[in-house]
This record gives structure tokens, sequence and C-alpha cells, in this order.
């Protein structure tokens, strides 16, 4: 993965705030997941894959909206309609099919995992962040001293869940609803800030104020690259799997990483 050469536009702030945006979705979902595997944790498809002081983010999240948006964050970060429906489905879940919410934390987690400490310095280096870690401490899982062996072994028990076929097929539909969720939330801010950048509005501020509530415009920093979200490919590229109708296993691991690209590719524009 190449960054493009640097740039000065006055675009540079739409990509802080575009980066801004992308955490604050996540944070919102991982809330929502992470409450709901909470409250259902002593449900027999979950036990074995609860690791929440190894895999929680919310805690991260939380330091980094605090980075972006300062002391009043949580009356500032936006909720946008994608975003509200992604948590809407954790939450139904969480009361009617806690044993789905088994995809949503595979595909997140091991997406994320997988794609953190790259990401991370890509966020740093294009953003002009510290090196000490704010405001990308999401990406970041002190606890998990091999990534690796960490995810052989939340396969391994994933694998030994017991599961009727018939719930095991709804598993990897409901992987593929998970896929659909993000790249919904993704195509809405492509479409948000499309419409910013038309309206000359490079906060974002009306736009968001319209679609999602937002309060506030956060912090913006300069930053040195003008990248565009490379939302064609990742639609193409994930709904080409799932239209061979092969529900196993192998299409969700094998999308896993399409999930922490699109983080990135989110708010960049990357030469892959």
């Amino acid at each position: 993965m190449r960054l493009p050469a640097p740039s000065d536009t006055a675009a540079d702030s739409l990509t802080m705030t575009c980066f801004q945006m992308v955490m604050s979705s996540l944070y919102h979902i991982y809330l929502a997941l992470e409450e709901e595997m909470e409250q259902n944790k002593r449900h027999p498809a979950l036990v074995p894959i609860y690791f929440p002081e190894e895999l929680a983010r919310t805690p991260a999240l939380e330091q980094d909206m605090r980075f972006w948006y300062g002391p009043r964050w949580r009356h500032e970060i936006p909720y946008t309609a994608a975003t509200k429906k992604y948590v809407e489905r954790l939450r139904d879940l969480g009361r009617t099919e806690p044993e789905l919410l088994v995809a949503h934390a595979y595909t997140r987690y091991l997406g994320d995992l997988s794609g953190g400490q790259i990401l991370k310095k890509i966020a740093q280096k294009s953003l002009g962040l510290p090196s000490t870690g704010e405001g990308v401490a999401f990406f970041t899982f002190p606890a998990i001293a091999n990534a690796t062996k960490f995810k052989q072994l939340y396969r391994s028990r994933m694998n030994a869940i017991e599961m009727s076929p018939a719930t095991k097929k709804k598993v990897v539909e409901e992987a593929q609803t998970s896929f659909l969720l993000n790249i919904e939330v993704f195509e809405e801010l492509q479409e948000l800030l499309s419409k910013n950048q038309e309206n000359g509005n490079i906060s974002g501020k009306q736009e968001l104020r319209k679609r999602a509530g937002h309060t506030g415009q956060g912090k913006l920093l300069k930053t040195s690259t003008l990248l565009q979200p490379l939302f064609p490919l990742s639609t193409k590229l994930s709904r080409r799997s799932w239209s061979t109708g092969i529900p196993t296993w192998w299409v969700i691991k094998n999308e896993c990483s399409l999930l922490s690209l699109s983080l990135i590719c989110a708010a960049y524009k990357c030469s892959i």
C-alpha cells in the first residue's frame, strides 16, 4: 500500500473529519456489541469466545473520542442513520438471538486485530498524529502479546462451539449481514462527504446535522494528504464472495481483513 503525495489543499480538513466520523461510528458499534456480549456472556455460544480483557474496544475508543472531540465528546460525536441501523441490529440480537452475536464478534474483532498495527501506522503518518498513540488507541490491543496465536486460539474456540446445522447457517448469514451493515456505514459516509464537497462545506457540519444529528464540528487538524474512499472496490469485493452461495466459515475468515481495510479506505484514497 502506497500513500499518495502530500497535499496542502483545504480538503485536508475533510480528510480529518472523515476519519473522525469513521471512528465515531466504530465507537457506537463496539459499545453496542460489547454491552450485548456482556449481557449474554453466560450464553453457551458466547462463553468460548468472550475475551473482554483482551478484546474490548470501547475503553480505547472512548480515549480516542476524547482526543478528537474534547471533554464534551459524548455530545459532539455524530451518530449517522446507517450506524444507528447497525447498532439496532446488535441490540435486537442481544435480546432475541444472542448466539448470532458470534458472527459480529468474529468479523469485527479478528478483522480489526489483523490490521490494527498497520492501520495505526498509516493513520499516524497520514494525519500527523503523535507516535505515542493519541487518537489511535483503538488499533492497539495491549493485552494480546501475539496476535497470530490469539487468532488461532479464537478460531479454535469458535470451531468448538456446539451449534445445530441450522444455527450455523444462520451465523454465516449473519456474518454476511454484518458486512452489508459495514458497507452501508461507509457508503453513507461517502455520500455525506460528497455532498459536503459539492456544497463547499469542508467541516461537514451542516450535512451531519441534517442526516446524523451531529451537534459539533470537533477538533480539526491539518493533514498532509487528500484522500477519497474506495467504496466501489470494497463493495465489489465483498458482494462477489457472497454471490457464490457457499455457507462456510471460509467466507467469514477471508472477508475479515476487508472490514479492517475498509476502515482506512473510508477515510483515505490508497494505491494498492
